[in-house]
Protein backbone atom coordinates (compact mmCIF):
# COMPACT_ATOMS: atom_id res chain seq x y z
CA UNK A 1 0.00 0.00 0.00
CA UNK A 2 1.13 3.52 -0.74
CA UNK A 3 0.69 6.65 1.82
CA UNK A 4 0.05 10.18 0.98
CA UNK A 5 -0.65 12.22 4.12
CA UNK A 6 -1.81 16.07 4.19
CA UNK A 7 -2.02 18.46 7.14
CA UNK A 8 -4.58 20.54 7.09
CA UNK A 9 -3.16 23.39 9.05
CA UNK A 10 -0.47 23.84 7.23
CA UNK A 11 -3.02 23.71 4.49
CA UNK A 12 -4.66 26.36 4.91
CA UNK A 13 -3.10 28.71 7.26
CA UNK A 14 -1.38 31.29 4.85
CA UNK A 15 2.08 30.42 5.25
CA UNK A 16 2.68 28.96 1.93
CA UNK A 17 3.06 30.52 -1.36
CA UNK A 18 0.06 29.70 -4.16
CA UNK A 19 -0.65 31.07 -7.39
CA UNK A 20 -4.10 31.20 -9.10
CA UNK A 21 -4.55 27.87 -12.15
CA UNK A 22 -8.03 27.24 -14.12
CA UNK A 23 -8.52 30.66 -14.84
CA UNK A 24 -8.43 31.31 -11.42
CA UNK A 25 -11.32 29.01 -10.40
CA UNK A 26 -8.09 26.89 -8.34
CA UNK A 27 -5.14 27.69 -6.44
CA UNK A 28 -1.74 25.70 -6.50
CA UNK A 29 0.52 26.02 -3.60
CA UNK A 30 3.97 24.92 -5.16
CA UNK A 31 6.29 24.99 -2.53
CA UNK A 32 3.99 22.50 -0.45
CA UNK A 33 3.56 20.36 -3.01
CA UNK A 34 7.26 20.01 -3.78
CA UNK A 35 7.63 18.87 0.11
CA UNK A 36 4.27 16.93 -0.34
CA UNK A 37 6.39 14.97 -3.36
CA UNK A 38 9.63 14.84 -1.25
CA UNK A 39 7.57 13.06 1.54
CA UNK A 40 5.88 10.63 -0.63
CA UNK A 41 8.53 9.67 -2.20
CA UNK A 42 10.78 9.18 1.19
CA UNK A 43 7.72 7.35 2.55
CA UNK A 44 7.21 5.05 -0.30
CA UNK A 45 10.38 5.07 -2.32
CA UNK A 46 10.81 1.36 -2.56
CA UNK A 47 7.09 0.62 -4.02
CA UNK A 48 7.98 3.64 -6.07
CA UNK A 49 10.80 2.68 -7.72
CA UNK A 50 8.84 -0.61 -9.08
CA UNK A 51 6.62 1.41 -11.35
CA UNK A 52 7.18 3.02 -14.08
CA UNK A 53 5.50 6.01 -16.24
CA UNK A 54 2.59 4.43 -18.11
CA UNK A 55 0.64 7.33 -19.89
CA UNK A 56 1.10 10.60 -21.63
CA UNK A 57 1.02 14.46 -19.61
CA UNK A 58 1.10 17.32 -20.37
CA UNK A 59 3.88 18.64 -18.58
CA UNK A 60 6.15 21.95 -18.91
CA UNK A 61 9.57 19.98 -19.28
CA UNK A 62 10.23 16.44 -21.40
CA UNK A 63 10.57 13.77 -18.65
CA UNK A 64 11.77 9.99 -20.12
CA UNK A 65 9.01 8.02 -20.97
CA UNK A 66 9.49 4.89 -19.00
CA UNK A 67 10.89 6.83 -15.77
CA UNK A 68 10.30 5.12 -12.59
CA UNK A 69 7.60 6.99 -10.34
CA UNK A 70 10.00 7.50 -7.72
CA UNK A 71 12.01 9.28 -10.10
CA UNK A 72 9.27 11.14 -11.45
CA UNK A 73 8.09 12.57 -7.82
CA UNK A 74 11.84 13.83 -7.06
CA UNK A 75 11.43 16.00 -10.02
CA UNK A 76 8.49 17.72 -8.80
CA UNK A 77 9.96 17.59 -5.15
CA UNK A 78 13.41 19.61 -6.26
CA UNK A 79 11.15 22.04 -8.45
CA UNK A 80 8.32 23.83 -7.17
CA UNK A 81 7.66 25.27 -10.35
CA UNK A 82 6.59 22.04 -11.65
CA UNK A 83 5.66 20.27 -8.31
CA UNK A 84 2.03 20.99 -9.09
CA UNK A 85 2.11 19.57 -12.62
CA UNK A 86 4.26 16.15 -11.50
CA UNK A 87 1.56 15.73 -8.88
CA UNK A 88 -1.77 15.95 -10.83
CA UNK A 89 0.34 13.42 -13.10
CA UNK A 90 1.71 11.13 -9.97
CA UNK A 91 -1.94 10.83 -8.97
CA UNK A 92 -3.52 9.82 -12.29
CA UNK A 93 -0.55 7.26 -12.57
CA UNK A 94 -1.32 5.62 -9.29
CA UNK A 95 -5.20 5.62 -9.59
CA UNK A 96 -4.92 3.70 -13.34
CA UNK A 97 -6.86 0.95 -13.31
CA UNK A 98 -3.89 -2.33 -12.24
CA UNK A 99 -4.58 -5.11 -15.09
CA UNK A 100 -0.96 -6.14 -15.68
CA UNK A 101 -1.97 -9.53 -17.28
CA UNK A 102 -3.98 -8.50 -19.63
CA UNK A 103 -1.52 -6.20 -21.12
CA UNK A 104 -3.59 -2.97 -20.67
CA UNK A 105 -1.81 -1.50 -17.56
CA UNK A 106 0.97 -1.63 -15.12
CA UNK A 107 0.57 -2.64 -12.23
CA UNK A 108 -0.60 0.10 -8.77
CA UNK A 109 -0.96 -1.21 -5.32
CA UNK A 110 -3.59 0.26 -2.99
CA UNK A 111 -3.44 4.42 -1.96
CA UNK A 112 -3.86 4.83 1.95
CA UNK A 113 -5.11 9.15 1.52
CA UNK A 114 -4.68 10.53 4.83
CA UNK A 115 -5.89 14.14 6.08
CA UNK A 116 -4.91 15.61 9.83
CA UNK A 117 -6.85 18.56 11.26
CA UNK A 118 -9.71 18.08 8.56
CA UNK A 119 -11.31 20.80 10.22
CA UNK A 120 -8.61 23.38 9.10
CA UNK A 121 -10.07 22.50 5.51
CA UNK A 122 -13.75 23.22 6.17
CA UNK A 123 -14.38 26.40 6.09
CA UNK A 124 -12.34 30.13 4.56
CA UNK A 125 -8.52 29.55 4.47
CA UNK A 126 -6.18 32.13 5.39
CA UNK A 127 -5.37 32.96 1.77
CA UNK A 128 -6.68 35.86 -0.15
CA UNK A 129 -7.60 36.02 -3.74
CA UNK A 130 -7.16 38.89 -6.26
CA UNK A 131 -10.34 40.99 -4.67
CA UNK A 132 -8.36 40.46 -1.16
CA UNK A 133 -11.45 38.22 0.02
CA UNK A 134 -10.15 34.36 1.90
CA UNK A 135 -10.42 31.77 -0.36
CA UNK A 136 -12.56 28.66 0.47
CA UNK A 137 -10.54 25.87 1.57
CA UNK A 138 -11.94 23.65 -1.22
CA UNK A 139 -10.40 25.81 -3.61
CA UNK A 140 -7.08 24.93 -2.85
CA UNK A 141 -6.08 22.11 -5.70
CA UNK A 142 -4.51 19.46 -2.50
CA UNK A 143 -7.94 19.95 -0.54
CA UNK A 144 -9.93 19.63 -3.37
CA UNK A 145 -8.64 16.66 -4.65
CA UNK A 146 -8.58 15.19 -1.31
CA UNK A 147 -12.38 15.91 -1.11
CA UNK A 148 -12.93 14.53 -4.36
CA UNK A 149 -11.26 11.06 -3.12
CA UNK A 150 -13.29 11.69 0.13
CA UNK A 151 -16.68 11.93 -1.72
CA UNK A 152 -16.00 8.70 -3.76
CA UNK A 153 -15.83 11.14 -7.26
CA UNK A 154 -12.51 10.31 -7.52
CA UNK A 155 -12.42 6.55 -7.35
CA UNK A 156 -9.42 3.77 -6.62
CA UNK A 157 -9.93 1.02 -8.86
CA UNK A 158 -7.07 -0.07 -6.53
CA UNK A 159 -8.42 -0.11 -3.59
CA UNK A 160 -7.22 1.37 -0.35
CA UNK A 161 -8.34 3.64 1.87
CA UNK A 162 -9.65 7.65 2.64
CA UNK A 163 -9.00 8.81 5.88
CA UNK A 164 -9.36 11.85 7.55
CA UNK A 165 -9.04 13.10 11.26
CA UNK A 166 -10.28 15.79 13.71
CA UNK A 167 -8.47 16.36 16.68
CA UNK A 168 -10.20 18.56 19.81
CA UNK A 169 -7.04 20.04 20.69
CA UNK A 170 -6.06 23.01 18.11
CA UNK A 171 -9.40 22.10 16.46
CA UNK A 172 -11.25 25.16 14.05
CA UNK A 173 -13.87 26.40 14.02
CA UNK A 174 -16.54 25.41 11.53
CA UNK A 175 -20.51 25.31 12.13
CA UNK A 176 -21.45 22.98 9.06
CA UNK A 177 -18.98 19.99 9.73
CA UNK A 178 -19.82 20.08 13.72
CA UNK A 179 -23.58 19.69 12.78
CA UNK A 180 -22.80 16.72 9.73
CA UNK A 181 -20.77 14.82 12.06
CA UNK A 182 -23.38 15.01 14.82
CA UNK A 183 -25.90 13.93 13.06
CA UNK A 184 -23.98 11.31 11.83
CA UNK A 185 -22.79 10.46 15.05
CA UNK A 186 -26.27 10.38 16.27
CA UNK A 187 -27.72 8.37 13.64
CA UNK A 188 -25.33 5.29 14.25
CA UNK A 189 -27.41 5.16 17.73
CA UNK A 190 -30.44 6.44 16.55
CA UNK A 191 -30.52 9.33 19.22
CA UNK A 192 -27.94 11.66 21.01
CA UNK A 193 -26.02 10.43 24.45
CA UNK A 194 -28.72 10.39 26.97
CA UNK A 195 -28.85 13.39 29.58
CA UNK A 196 -29.99 13.72 33.10
CA UNK A 197 -32.77 15.60 34.01
CA UNK A 198 -33.21 15.95 38.10
CA UNK A 199 -37.20 16.16 36.79
CA UNK A 200 -37.64 13.19 34.25
CA UNK A 201 -34.17 11.46 35.06
CA UNK A 202 -32.23 10.15 32.15
CA UNK A 203 -34.02 10.97 28.53
CA UNK A 204 -32.42 10.68 25.12
CA UNK A 205 -32.72 13.70 23.44
CA UNK A 206 -34.06 13.82 19.49
CA UNK A 207 -31.34 14.48 16.58
CA UNK A 208 -29.58 17.61 16.91
CA UNK A 209 -31.17 20.49 14.11
CA UNK A 210 -29.47 22.58 12.22
CA UNK A 211 -30.05 26.92 12.89
CA UNK A 212 -32.36 28.03 10.48
CA UNK A 213 -30.67 31.60 10.96
CA UNK A 214 -27.11 30.62 10.49
CA UNK A 215 -24.91 29.89 7.05
CA UNK A 216 -24.76 26.36 5.82
CA UNK A 217 -21.56 25.89 3.53
CA UNK A 218 -22.56 23.80 0.71
CA UNK A 219 -19.46 22.74 -0.06
CA UNK A 220 -18.13 21.48 3.32
CA UNK A 221 -21.58 19.80 3.68
CA UNK A 222 -21.41 18.04 0.07
CA UNK A 223 -17.70 16.79 1.03
CA UNK A 224 -19.03 14.99 4.23
CA UNK A 225 -22.59 13.37 3.02
CA UNK A 226 -21.23 9.92 1.86
CA UNK A 227 -18.49 9.47 4.98
CA UNK A 228 -18.66 7.42 7.40
CA UNK A 229 -17.92 8.90 11.04
CA UNK A 230 -16.57 7.44 14.54
CA UNK A 231 -16.30 9.49 17.32
CA UNK A 232 -12.91 8.08 19.12
CA UNK A 233 -12.48 8.56 22.53
CA UNK A 234 -10.21 8.15 25.56
CA UNK A 235 -10.02 4.93 27.49
CA UNK A 236 -12.41 4.66 30.82
CA UNK A 237 -10.55 4.62 34.27
CA UNK A 238 -11.37 0.95 33.98
CA UNK A 239 -10.00 0.35 30.69
CA UNK A 240 -6.85 2.74 32.08
CA UNK A 241 -6.54 0.19 34.83
CA UNK A 242 -6.41 -2.36 32.47
CA UNK A 243 -4.18 -1.35 30.38
CA UNK A 244 -1.43 -0.36 33.03
CA UNK A 245 -2.28 -3.79 35.09
CA UNK A 246 -0.88 -5.28 31.41
CA UNK A 247 2.45 -3.07 31.40
CA UNK A 248 3.23 -4.12 35.12
CA UNK A 249 2.35 -7.75 34.24
CA UNK A 250 5.28 -7.21 31.06
CA UNK A 251 7.74 -5.65 33.18
CA UNK A 252 7.57 -2.26 31.89
CA UNK A 253 5.61 -0.72 34.20
CA UNK A 254 7.41 -1.11 37.70
CA UNK A 255 5.19 0.56 39.99
CA UNK A 256 1.84 -0.92 41.76
CA UNK A 257 -0.84 -0.01 40.15
CA UNK A 258 -3.34 1.60 42.75
CA UNK A 259 -6.60 3.60 42.14
CA UNK A 260 -4.97 6.30 42.99
CA UNK A 261 -1.77 5.70 40.55
CA UNK A 262 -4.89 4.88 37.67
CA UNK A 263 -6.46 7.99 38.63
CA UNK A 264 -3.45 10.05 38.43
CA UNK A 265 -2.02 8.94 35.13
CA UNK A 266 -5.42 8.86 33.72
CA UNK A 267 -5.94 12.73 34.44
CA UNK A 268 -2.66 12.88 33.03
CA UNK A 269 -3.42 11.15 29.99
CA UNK A 270 -6.26 13.88 29.06
CA UNK A 271 -8.42 11.47 29.79
CA UNK A 272 -7.26 8.03 29.15
CA UNK A 273 -5.91 9.12 25.62
CA UNK A 274 -3.61 5.92 24.80
CA UNK A 275 -1.14 7.34 23.80
CA UNK A 276 -0.32 9.75 26.62
CA UNK A 277 -1.15 7.37 28.99
CA UNK A 278 1.70 5.27 27.68
CA UNK A 279 4.01 8.33 28.01
CA UNK A 280 2.85 8.75 31.64
CA UNK A 281 3.12 5.55 32.49
CA UNK A 282 5.89 3.34 30.14
CA UNK A 283 8.16 6.04 29.29
CA UNK A 284 8.36 8.05 32.64
CA UNK A 285 11.29 7.14 33.98
CA UNK A 286 12.48 8.94 37.76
Amino acid sequence: MLTCRFKGQDLTNGHTSYQPIDGGKLYAQPHYTANLLDTIVKANEKVLSTMQLSMKHDLPKPVQSNISLARFAELGARDPEISYQIYVALMKELSAPSKPESGEGQHRVPLFLGFDAIDHAMGLSKYLDSQTNPIHAHDLVLVNTFARYMTGENALPNGGMVLASVSESNRAASATMDFVLDTKYGTQTNWVEPRFNPHTGWKAEPMPKWNPYAPFDERVGKSLESVEAQKVEGLSKTEAKGLMEYYALSGVLRSTVTERLVSEKWSLSGGGIIGELERATVRTRI
